[in-house]
């Protein structure tokens, strides 16, 4: 099962998406009953689908795992994700109340670890609305509440960079998608933020006239995904900056 989830993120980072689906289920269905560790890839595999653009197959998967994880990681992070896939499926008001009963989940716990995930997700939903503001507020009370070190930061910094971006706060969103890019687990287990970064900053520098350290980023991109079937307006954009000769 673990071999499985990790060469799903191998293939993410070569664009190659329906792979990397295929693997996550064949991890999913190695294990030979249901428990936390089958969980564990049914939330990873509803994260996938949910940034890949099928939040039914999100939605799932995040409640296989909340019924085999009962009051459990798995649990708490399907919770969340069940939320975010109803809003992307135009289900805000469903969106809000699974929210708010995840809320009064996590506030009848002791500590703080759980409140991430809470202030993380409403993030994510007010990105979701267009309330860019409100993203910010939130991502950044989620942000505070890492840990030093600790492997949520990278996940975190992506969609904070996204949320200064469309606040048309640049320098703040560059420095979010460097931390992406610089961190050393984002390459094997963030494989989509990852290499998603590398394209956020060709296109912030590139709007600032540093032609030819975006051009470093975009051939990085395309490097992942040049070949892939992920994003492929971002290929074409990059490739064709590139074929401009700008920047050399």
């Amino acid at each position: 099962a673990g071999e499985n989830g990790l060469r799903a993120q191998l293939r993410l980072q070569e664009g190659r998406s329906a792979e990397a689906q295929a693997l996550g289920e064949a991890a999913i269905e190695a294990w030979p009953e249901p428990g936390p560790g089958r969980a564990q890839n049914q939330t990873q595999l509803s994260v996938a689908y949910l940034q890949l653009g099928d939040p039914q197959r999100a939605l799932t998967y995040a409640r296989a795992a909340r019924e085999e994880d009962r009051g459990n990681n798995s649990d708490f992070v399907g919770h969340a994700i069940e939320a975010l896939a109803q809003q992307k499926l135009g289900q805000e008001r469903r969106a809000d109340l699974v929210m708010d009963e995840l809320s009064r989940r996590v506030d009848a716990l002791p500590g703080t670890a759980l409140q991430l995930l809470v202030h993380e997700s409403r993030g994510r939903l007010a990105m979701e609305r267009g309330e860019v503001e409100e993203a910010i507020a939130e991502l950044e009370r989620a942000e505070s509440l890492i840990p030093h070190l600790d492997d949520n930061g990278p996940r975190i910094a992506y969609v904070l960079g996204q949320a200064y971006r469309d606040g048309g706060r640049s320098s703040e969103a560059e420095q979010k998608f460097r931390e992406v890019v610089n961190a050393w687990s984002t390459r094997n287990f963030l494989a989509l933020e990852y290499v998603r970064s590398h394209y956020e900053l060709g296109r912030l520098l590139e709007q600032r006239g540093e032609t030819a350290e975006a051009r470093v980023y975009y051939q990085k991109f395309l490097d992942f995904w040049g070949e892939g079937d992920l994003d492929r307006e971002n290929v074409e954009y990059a490739r064709e900056f590139l074929n401009s000769g700008t920047g050399t």
